[in-house]
């Protein structure tokens, strides 16, 4: 067993209990808004524990259980719940290749099964995960979300097996956001595995998968010893292990091969494990978590110290994952110092902390300031309530208005148009106040994209010099990613768009300069000014004159480049999609355990 700085055990289930005491007791139950990953080679009983826990879970809570079965489908998962609550094996129910009682059993079975709040969905697409979650949630509490399995997700119809993080970043946020716990089940690599003497699974081969550990917290390692024996109830092992901690627990369940069910150890064994993992090493364990947790504080101390702020961060997040409560003024004021040298993480974390505090505080001001010079369009209505009220600044009617305007016109915030109604419409000053914009965007206030385009093309003329011209570029790339590249929309006047995001580029205009890419957007600028010129667009000839113009300027000045970009230069992630311009903030969360400040 590896007890390397372990982590407490739970006495208390404060969590959706999963159905096995040793699970509870390993991470205190399912955590709302936490991801749990179900890990093993192929073949060693993920996708029957996954149905476990959610049966358990369902008949436990009575609440909804949503189960996306991407690999074997929705009818593999309605027949084995019918297995289950049937009790006639599961081979046999495949086959029907059952009689007599079995048969009242089934109906029973079949009658319980409607009556349970589960749902399953037979589909690998991220978009339809997100969005029926989503639908589920505003029609009914959800108590958990499986989702089986990671390497076969698909995101905007593409395969993610060489980058699974990509699904587990959203995964992530969907639990944070519904604030329900996720299970993912995953694959790991087998052969890497299979090499060794030893072949149980451990962290380590998560890593080796490419996922990384700032995207789940508590995993379950599969291992079955006796899979070749045959035998009807085995042993199966299993290695818990949680992020950010370098503890691995070993552990086991029995497993019904034939009906695929799992069974519960005994409290017999439940007390012989805990007398195995504390009776003879609970003052020593309790000194090496202290001694642990003492060292990353001295280690984020010592990097904030020494300007080292994604160094501090990374030590703050971990301790925050093991112990927030004994260490939070200490991670908190890490956070703070960060956020006040303009780590963008730190900023958004503070910003989020407000946010569930309520109110606009001075503080958040300078917070909400630094985001905004960043680009960062969600902090427009909130920046928007500190000018209003004079809360951290003057009171500025004027800018208070222009960033209600544009949380509006940038995300059809509810909100700031609420705000808008009642703070200005009502009033005499709104025919003056900021009359070139209201004049501008607001005649046709429900046609946002527009309005959005308009905006774009006033800042980057020079006309509205209250943004800066990220803005600008930002609005550009983004018509163009899901107009011309996704939907590769031929509709009039998508040239415009694309002829500004060209300028941009090509002159560096809230962006780096990049002539490649520069080049490959005035090819699709042309080919859609050429399409609006044969439907007629007068305007189109002028618009390819100029594009043909700056092509020439291209190869003047840098001669035959080819017209290219990466398959990442125009896409969006997470709080990224909320940033203008380019996205240099986020840097990878490096390893800096052996590290010496």
């Amino acid at each position: 067993m590896k007890t390397k700085k372990p982590w407490k055990l739970a006495k208390k289930i404060t969590g959706t209990s999963a159905g096995y005491k040793v699970i509870d007791k390993l991470f205190n139950g399912l955590q709302p808004g936490e991801v749990t990953l179900i890990g093993g080679r192929p073949l060693m009983g993920k996708n029957s524990l996954a149905y476990n826990i959610s049966v358990n879970v369902s008949q436990m809570t009575g609440k909804r259980v949503v189960f996306f079965e991407g690999s074997r489908g929705k009818a593999y998962a309605e027949k084995w719940y019918l297995s289950y609550l049937s009790g006639i094996p599961f081979w046999d129910l495949s086959r029907w290749d059952f009689s007599g009682d079995q048969w009242e059993n089934f109906i029973h079975a079949t009658e319980e099964y409607r009556e349970l709040k589960f749902e399953a969905l037979g589909t690998f697409r991220l978009e339809s995960i997100i969005e029926q979650s989503e639908e589920f949630y505003k029609e009914d509490e959800i108590a958990l979300i499986v989702v089986d399995y990671l390497q076969i997700i698909e995101k905007n119809d593409k395969k993610t097996i060489d980058n699974p993080n990509e699904v587990m970043i959203e995964l992530n946020a969907l639990a944070k956001r519904l604030n329900v716990p996720i299970i993912v089940l995953t694959s790991l690599r087998e052969k890497e595995i299979t090499r060794r003497k030893d072949k149980r699974p451990c962290a380590k081969d998560l890593k080796n998968a490419g996922i990384s550990e700032e995207y789940w917290e508590n995993a379950l390692l599969l291992h079955r010893p006796d899979m070749d024996k045959y035998e009807s109830i085995e042993k199966i092992e299993i290695v818990a292990t949680k992020a950010y901690t370098d503890v691995e627990f070993d552990t086991y369940l029995y497993f019904d091969s034939q009906n695929l069910h799992y069974i519960d150890i005994d409290s017999y064994e439940l007390l012989e494990l805990d007398d195995e993992l504390y009776s003879d090493y609970e003052d020593e364990i309790e000194e090496e978590n202290l001694k642990y947790e003492e060292e990353i504080l001295s280690k984020m101390q010592k990097c904030l110290e020494k300007n080292g702020e994604y160094e501090a961060m990374h030590y703050a997040n971990k301790l925050r994952k093991i112990d927030y409560f004994s260490y939070s003024e200490e991670i908190e004021e890490c956070f703070r110092t960060c956020a006040k040298r303009g780590n963008v993480k730190a900023l958004l974390y503070m910003e989020d902390k407000y946010k569930r505090e309520g109110k606009v505080c001075e503080e958040e001001f300078d917070i909400l300031k630094q985001l905004i010079d960043l680009g960062y369009t969600l902090a427009f209505g909130r920046i928007a309530d500190c000018y209003l009220n004079g809360i951290g600044c003057e009171k500025d009617r004027q800018k208070a208005l222009l960033y209600y305007i544009s949380g509006s016109i940038f995300w059809e915030d509810e909100y700031c148009e609420n705000m808008i109604e009642e703070n200005f419409k009502k009033e005499s000053e709104w025919d003056n106040l900021s009359q070139k914009i209201t004049d501008l965007y607001m005649y046709d206030w429900t046609e946002s994209e527009r309005a959005r385009m308009r905006l774009a093309n006033d800042i980057f003329e020079g006309r509205i010099k209250e943004f800066k011209t990220e803005v600008a570029y930002y609005i550009f790339k983004y018509n163009y990613i899901y107009d011309v590249l996704y939907h590769e929309t031929e509709a009039q006047y998508c040239s415009i768009p694309c002829l500004s995001l060209a300028k941009c580029l090509l002159y560096g205009i809230g962006t780096s300069a990049k002539p490649n890419v520069a080049l490959a957007v005035l090819n699709d600028a042309k080919y859609l000014s050429e399409w609006e010129r044969n439907s007629g667009d007068l305007s189109a000839f002028d618009r390819i004159e100029e594009i043909e113009s700056m092509i020439k300027e291209i190869e003047d000045n840098y001669g035959k480049i080819s017209p290219e970009y990466s398959d990442d230069e125009f896409d969006f992630y997470n709080e990224e999609d909320a940033f203008l311009g380019d996205e240099p903030y986020f840097e990878e969360e490096e390893d800096y355990e052996d590290e010496t400040y």
